[in-house]
């Protein structure tokens, strides 16, 4: 008579599947927008619902010389220029159920809280990106005019790099560290700014001289500009014939302003707040804040194409 082999399908029960209970997270890019924010509020009257930050600008430049005998005429100050930030919340909120809790292979409660965790900071870094987008000083890369006018062929250069710093110096905008202002690039705006090899480009003048900065991503300085790389920075089909048009962010000191209202953190409801059987629970964060373009003159967009797809 043949053997009969006890093999898997006699115990099929007793072959399951085994999991790694270490669940890790997905790939995520480094937060940035936030970084560059540099003004806040100072001194508040009283708490309001909007609260108006001012700029007072300087007496129009003149002579001062005077006569010996004769008392000089009184000037008026101009008057200030005025930035408007109004009160706005934000927030997620996830419910966990007691089941789940109890039926689980792994914990889920501080699996939900690291994924809280990562949606306040990605939720308030793309809203302080939008603001900055919607700044009025705006380069294009290439023979590019206009938004609708970038194609691939309108890539990042030094000579872009050189314009913008020269625009910021003639608009007396203060740097942010050192002698140096800051900028957020595309990755594939750094790959075609660094394989750039004319004369005067970064390959032949690049240094990497700032031990003062440590911004995470910062990948080096250039003509008088620290570069941090993200791929954060907004990117859009919206260039000629609908090309990938991404959008570099460079700034003076004070660019932006932010207001807190409630510093934004982690919520964690008491059991029996969701429901009347403590079955749920509530995880969520929250946050009262607002930001705003402060000094619009320390602050220019750089729209370009790039040679590489953005895959």
């Amino acid at each position: 008579m043949a053997d009969t082999y006890t093999q898997v399908s006699t115990l099929s029960t007793l072959v399951t599947t085994a999991y790694d209970k270490m669940i890790e997270n997905a790939n995520r890019s480094k937060v940035l927008f936030r970084g560059a924010v540099d003004k806040y509020l100072a001194d508040p009257t009283h708490a309001g619902s909007t609260y108006t930050l001012q700029i007072y600008n300087d007496l129009a430049e003149t002579s001062a010389a005077l006569t010996e005998i004769a008392e000089p005429d009184a000037v008026a100050p101009p008057a200030n220029d005025t930035v408007n930030v109004a009160f706005a919340e934000w927030g997620r909120l996830v419910v966990r159920s007691f089941k789940l809790d109890q039926t689980s292979l792994a914990q889920v409660d501080p699996m939900i809280l690291d994924q809280l965790a990562r949606d306040q900071a990605v939720s308030l870094d793309n809203e302080i990106k939008t603001i900055a987008n919607a700044g009025t000083n705006v380069f294009y890369g290439g023979n590019a005019v206009s938004t609708v006018t970038v194609d691939a062929a309108d890539v990042i250069d030094s000579d872009d790099i050189r314009a913008i710093r020269t625009f910021l110096v003639r608009k007396s905008a203060d740097t942010v560290v050192g002698d140096l202002y800051h900028a957020l690039v595309h990755p594939n705006q750094s790959y075609d700014l660094r394989r750039e090899s004319a004369a005067g480009g970064w390959q032949d003048l690049h240094k990497y001289a700032a031990p003062d900065v440590f911004w995470p991503g910062v990948i080096g300085v250039y003509e008088g500009v620290f570069f941090q790389e993200t791929p954060r920075v907004k990117v859009a089909n919206d260039g000629a014939a609908s090309a990938t048009n991404y959008r570099a962010i460079f700034r003076g000191r004070q660019a932006l302003a932010e207001v807190v209202w409630k510093e934004p953190g982690t919520v964690i409801a008491e059991p029996g707040v969701v429901d009347k059987l403590s079955r749920h629970r509530a995880f969520g964060w929250h946050g009262a804040l607002n930001w705003a373009i402060y000094r619009q003159n320390n602050l220019v967009r750089l729209e370009t194409g790039s040679s590489i797809a953005n895959t």
